[in-house]
């Protein structure tokens, strides 16, 4: 009798164990997930400020050179 009791004990705490390894797994994918996400928009935005820096250095050498031919 106490075998049996011990067995069902048993089987009742690798269940819970079992749910919560499945929680932790779901929750750490989840992170990942994000963390994936996370990095892609990084890299969107440095592609974004790059773009945008080139942009303004020509912009800011033709105005230079305007400038140049004005004061001369």
């Amino acid at each position: 009798m106490t075998w049996i009791l011990n067995n069902i004990k048993l089987n009742k705490k690798c269940n819970t164990l079992e749910l919560e390894n499945k929680s932790y797994k779901e929750i750490l994918n989840s992170d990942m997930y994000k963390s994936l996400m996370n990095k892609l928009n990084e890299n969107e935005e440095k592609e974004r400020l790059k773009a945008e820096n080139r942009n303004l250095r020509t912009k800011n050498k033709k105005l230079k050179e305007e400038l140049k031919k004005a004061v001369v």
